[in-house]
């Protein structure tokens, strides 16, 4: 669904409606532009997400968490607040990747799996205990922080203990991309031929 935003201009005593499209992969000439949807600027003459922020819809951007953050209104990440000028997940939570905050549980198995209705597969109600990274699985897609089993950066969870990549993350086939409309090019995950990217997580057509 497309996204319109309806601007009243007075100019010579006449009033002017203008259509103003707030998604991102708008065209753009400068970051005002892009004012209309959130934590956009404009680069290469279009609007995407800035940097250390991803798409949390087709028409906003909100900050990954261990991001900076002036309030808790910066951070979008459900069940995440802005603490010590870094957008965390708020007490009993713990980032299970730099877009995703679970419940903790210090137990060696989760309960359930639940998979929300977002643009890109997440959940996982539960984290791994670990003592080196070694106890998380592949290195090149979970780390063990504070002694729980996380996603490294570019990756998104499918499970407590299945990451995989969204864009610029390693990858060796196509299924293993996670970001819409993206495939795995030279090792790394990119947006398919006609798409460009707007964030880690979203490819829009060209």
């Amino acid at each position: 669904m497309h996204s319109i935003i309806l601007i009243m201009i007075v100019r010579n005593n006449s009033i002017k409606t203008v259509e103003f499209s707030n998604l991102l992969g708008r065209s753009c000439q400068a970051d005002n532009d892009c004012q209309y949807i959130p934590n956009a600027i404009c680069i290469d003459k279009i609007c995407v997400c800035k940097p250390d922020t991803f798409a949390v819809t087709s028409s906003a951007c909100t900050h990954l968490l261990k991001t900076y953050c002036s309030s808790s209104a910066d951070c979008d990440v459900e069940a995440s607040h802005c603490f010590e000028n870094k957008c965390q997940c708020k007490p009993d939570w713990a980032a299970l990747t730099d877009m995703m905050c679970v419940r903790r549980k210090y137990s060696l198995s989760y309960s359930s799996v639940v998979k929300k209705t977002t643009h890109d597969c997440s959940a996982g109600s539960a984290l791994y205990y670990c003592e080196n990274t070694i106890d998380c699985g592949p290195p090149w897609r979970l780390t063990c922080y504070q002694k729980h089993c996380v996603c490294n950066a570019n990756h998104i969870a499918l499970n407590a203990l299945t990451c995989l990549p969204v864009l610029n993350g390693t990858c060796w086939r196509d299924d293993q991309c996670m970001t819409k409309n993206s495939h795995c090019d030279g090792s790394w995950c990119q947006c398919k031929p006609g798409f460009v990217s707007v964030a880690t997580n979203m490819c829009v057509l060209s």
